[in-house]
């Protein structure tokens, strides 16, 4: 008997533990808006950071085409220098298409489907603070006829442990199909 009380109080003393770990876990919550769990930022990484801006680039609008506010989408990644650059030249960064397009595109939801990926070419060393690759930007844009492969040169630097763009150039954009 006394065994099973000392079971049963085990027990007891184990759920109450796991509640008062999931009050823990909520109140943190709510206090500061994140979970406590260590997620990778994107700027920890070169290459996590130039594959989400590219990500988060490839997925623009049609209204944000027709805006001209594109390279609001990059600015989070960017140096402030680069991200001016992009504002003022938005070539560097997107390929130009005819009105018919974009009208086209819009009509069919304004949707971009997008695989960002490293390529293996060659490229310049890296180093401790600055990184340098071709990505291509697959784009499948609702009511337009092809896929768009978009070659861009993308360079990172690393300025007080923080990894930010610092070059972004669009040297190619064709179809795929």
């Amino acid at each position: 008997m006394l065994s099973t009380t000392l079971s049963l109080d085990k027990q007891r003393w184990g759920f109450v533990c796991f509640k008062v770990a999931v009050w823990l876990l909520l109140m943190s919550v709510i206090s500061t808006g994140t979970t406590g769990v260590a997620v990778a930022r994107p700027d920890a990484h070169p290459q996590r950071l130039a594959v989400a801006a590219l990500t988060k680039l490839c997925t623009f609008t049609p209204k944000e085409y027709e805006t001209g506010t594109v390279a609001e989408r990059i600015k989070p990644y960017s140096q402030p220098q680069l991200y001016r650059q992009l504002k003022n030249q938005p070539s560097l960064m997107v390929e130009t298409f005819k009105p018919a397009q974009v009208q086209q595109w819009k009509e069919a939801g304004g949707a971009t489907a997008v695989t960002v990926r490293v390529t293996g070419e060659d490229h310049p060393q890296d180093t401790a603070d600055s990184w340098a690759r071709k990505i291509v930007c697959e784009q499948t844009r609702s009511g337009m006829e092809h896929t768009y492969g978009s070659v861009y040169l993308v360079v990172a630097a690393k300025k007080d442990q923080r990894w930010m763009l610092s070059g972004l150039k669009l040297l190619s954009s064709t179809p795929l199909d």
